[in-house]
């Protein structure tokens, strides 16, 4: 008899998505209560996904109504109330859980009244409203117009992110599947790369190889293949540039699983590596591998960025160091909350358990290459967790 399923196993087991909402509702209703918000309001696409449950990309059709579609989640409801595309009002109403779900036209200056309308229905005519960030203008204007005095506007950001950041089990499932999928699409990128080929080339092969895995799955973004010195300049698209010996190539994309990002990146010496470029990687490694170490709970994201920094200063690359931030979080975005080391950085955060990040400190050498290993961790209670499982390149190891 077993005792325990593994991690692994446990994440392809069927995700019961109407939990992981719930679950999450329940989060932000508790937090509302804190900030003594009376009703959130939400128009982005991954707010409104993590709201309502109405998945992306499964229901492809929300793709083309982005901010055509919202959510009210009133402090005490049982559940939100869900503003539809027209054109999604009949898959919301017959094969979704959401019993009030409301018809929204293009136009979203004309959504104010049928906001104020859901309002009134669910008795809540006055008190503080919180507002997704990303909300358009023109809504958020009329919308406060349409309320009149009623009631009192405030920034529902803290609010949306500090429940984001921390995962649900059913979400750490989901990372899960979409951790192995982007490790399809990698692996055949890996596989594709020789002497000879162009970067596209390589593209094309592996953002295939992920759609035939899965067709919930899709290419996080059109994969980055970067070889020789388009990797130093960290031009980040795949060109026809032909890969030649000699180049270090570097591979970085992912995979969009159901609204859920999950992106890391990996390389290829193709011939024989120099030892200019075997010590550029292994330094921009080491810095990778003790930022990783690093991740626990408590742990000051300010603490990983200088870690990683750290050691690559200390190699004598800092004129060459990431421009960039050091990881970050990954969840209905590809970039979330906790932020670790994003220039200009004010806020501090410290790491939870649930948290998702990726830890992608790099070097970027003009006539060596580039080079930005990236892995994905779970935090856990007692420290961390690698989600993804792919080798690094040996060659430059070695």
């Amino acid at each position: 008899m077993i005792d325990e399923i593994s991690p692994e196993m446990v994440a392809w087991k069927e995700i019961d998505w109407k939990k992981l909402t719930e679950i999450n509702v329940r989060k932000l209703q508790r937090l509302m209560k804190e900030k003594e918000v009376d009703a959130l309001i939400v128009q982005s696409l991954d707010n409104f996904q993590y709201i309502t449950g109405y998945r992306v990309p499964a229901n492809i059709n929300l793709i083309y109504y982005l901010h055509r579609q919202g959510a009210i989640l009133p402090v005490d409801a049982d559940q939100p109330i869900m503003l539809a595309g027209a054109a999604d009002i009949f898959d919301v109403k017959h094969f979704h859980w959401i019993k009030d779900a409301r018809p929204t036209p293009i136009q979203a200056g004309l959504w104010p009244k049928i906001i104020k309308k859901a309002l009134d229905d669910h008795k809540i005519t006055g008190g503080t409203i919180a507002l997704d960030y990303t909300m358009q203008y023109v809504l958020a204007e009329k919308l406060q117009k349409e309320l009149k005095g009623n009631y009192k506007f405030v920034d529902g950001s803290e609010i949306l992110e500090t429940a984001r950041a921390v995962k649900n089990e059913e979400e750490i499932k989901v990372h899960r599947r979409a951790v192995a999928l982007a490790e399809v699409q990698m692996r055949a990128a890996i596989d594709a790369v020789r002497e000879g080929v162009r970067e596209i080339d390589v593209a094309v092969k592996a953002e295939y190889a992920l759609r035939m895995a899965d067709p919930d799955a899709f290419p996080a973004w059109s994969l980055f293949v970067m070889s020789g010195d388009r990797a130093a300049y960290l031009e980040r698209y795949a060109s026809n540039k032909i890969i030649r010996r000699g180049e270090i190539v570097l591979i970085d994309g992912g995979c969009h699983y159901n609204g859920y990002y999950a992106e890391f990146s990996r390389h290829v010496m193709v011939g024989k590596p120099t030892n200019e470029q075997k010590k550029l990687y292994r330094v921009a490694w080491e810095a990778e591998q003790k930022a990783v170490e690093a991740v626990r709970p408590g742990v000051k994201a300010s603490e990983i960025d200088k870690i990683a920094r750290g050691i690559i200063e200390d190699a004598g690359y800092g004129k060459y160091q990431h421009p960039h931030i050091t990881g970050h979080g990954h969840g209905l975005e590809i970039h979330e909350a906790p932020l670790i080391g994003d220039p200009g950085q004010v806020k501090e955060y410290i790491l939870e358990p649930g948290m998702i990040v990726a830890i992608e400190p790099g070097i970027f050498k003009p006539g060596v290459g580039g080079v930005r290993e990236e892995d994905i961790l779970l935090v856990t209670e007692t420290g961390h967790e690698v989600l993804t499982k792919m080798e690094y390149e040996e060659k430059l190891l070695s």
